[in-house]
């Protein structure tokens, strides 16, 4: 496992600054530097020194003599600051906090299970990042490979008292899903492929995987815990995919396959607000239609694996603490939860 990421200039007077990185994040195509220290009230030579700041964190920053600046993409370097800036300045109370983000380490989702067993409640929201994950899993132990650069990889601790018995496994991924999903579409300013929800933790961009979510749940101590992976192909190519047995290169898609060039960090940031927001949201019926939107399943008949056997029938809706609910060819109507279900293809 690597140290977590810093900016070379962690201990000068000049960090990286996240205003200055939010603008560009937001900004497509170039922008006049004396328009940069217009909007942010700074002196021309202050302004060519944050940049210059950024770059030495890793932004590649392309510059032309009469256009201005254009951010290629953000040094890793500077995640932690501009993350802990834009959740410190969001006003709908979101609890989350970045404690690392890592160029490689073995599992997010070890780090913050970790970190739930060493400090129980107090570490409610802890949000663990990679770069590149070297034993990254997805449900039912398949793993999860994403070549460095490409991908946002992230897990988030949730810690809830043990009595609460709304927050299940299938409703802790139905609001990290639908989160996920808005989070994308915010990123993305419109321009988002349409998303759909493949049973129980998928988000399809054409009929191939774009994101996934993970929910791992046990119990720390007196409460019930949680750790949300969520992980979505950005700047992943077809050249990149890697090569697996089973293949991935005809399941797996990403934004930029989609021609949408949106920087890792404004889609980590998007994310992370939006699975926030769905986490707090006390109306799970908005949240369940929301996913009913999304899905292609309900109405459809659907071969789901559970238990060590196929449940055969038609989907009829999704139940947000008791998973996708089924007619079966039996005329039996059952609840699916998505912790222990899957579709089989």
């Amino acid at each position: 496992m690597k140290p977590r990421i810093k900016s070379e200039n962690q201990h000068s007077e000049a960090p990286p600054d996240p205003v200055l990185l939010d603008h560009l994040l937001n900004r497509d195509g170039f922008i006049p530097v004396h328009d940069l220290a217009a909007r942010l009230a700074r002196p021309l030579t202050a302004v060519n020194r944050d940049l210059e700041t950024l770059v030495h964190a890793g932004c590649r920053i392309d510059r032309h003599p009469q256009q201005g600046v254009r951010l290629r993409s953000s040094g890793i370097a500077t995640w932690s600051d501009y993350l802990e800036w834009r959740l410190a300045r969001d006003e709908s109370g979101a609890s989350a906090r970045v404690r690392a983000v890592y160029a490689q380490t073995s599992s997010t989702q070890d780090l913050v299970r970790t970190a739930i067993e060493a400090e129980g409640a107090g570490s409610d929201g802890s949000i663990y990042i990679a770069d590149e994950q070297t034993a990254g899993r997805g449900r039912l132990g398949r793993r999860w490979q994403a070549p460095p650069g490409t991908a946002i990889l992230f897990s988030r601790a949730y810690v809830a008292p043990q009595r609460d018995p709304s927050m299940t496994v299938d409703r802790l991924m139905l609001a990290s899903v639908i989160g996920t999903a808005r989070g994308i579409d915010a990123a993305c300013a419109g321009r988002a492929p349409e998303l759909d929800v493949r049973w129980p933790n998928d988000l399809l961009a054409g009929r191939r995987k774009l994101a996934g979510i993970l929910v791992e749940q046990f119990t720390a101590g007196h409460r019930r815990a949680a750790v949300i992976g969520i992980g979505v192909n950005v700047s992943l190519t077809e050249d990149r995919i890697p090569d697996t047995t089973p293949p991935l290169r005809d399941t797996l898609t990403s934004l930029a396959m989609h021609g949408l060039d949106v920087d890792r960090l404004a889609v980590l940031a998007a994310v992370i607000l939006g699975v926030e927001k769905a986490l707090r949201e006390p109306d799970t019926a908005q949240l369940a239609a929301e996913w009913r939107r999304r899905s292609a399943l309900i109405g459809r008949r659907v071969a789901l694996r559970h238990d060590g056997r196929i449940v055969r029938g038609q989907a009829v809706d999704i139940d947000p603490r008791e998973g996708l609910v089924v007619r079966t060819d039996a005329g039996v109507v059952v609840h699916l939860p998505g912790e222990s279900s899957s579709l089989v293809d």
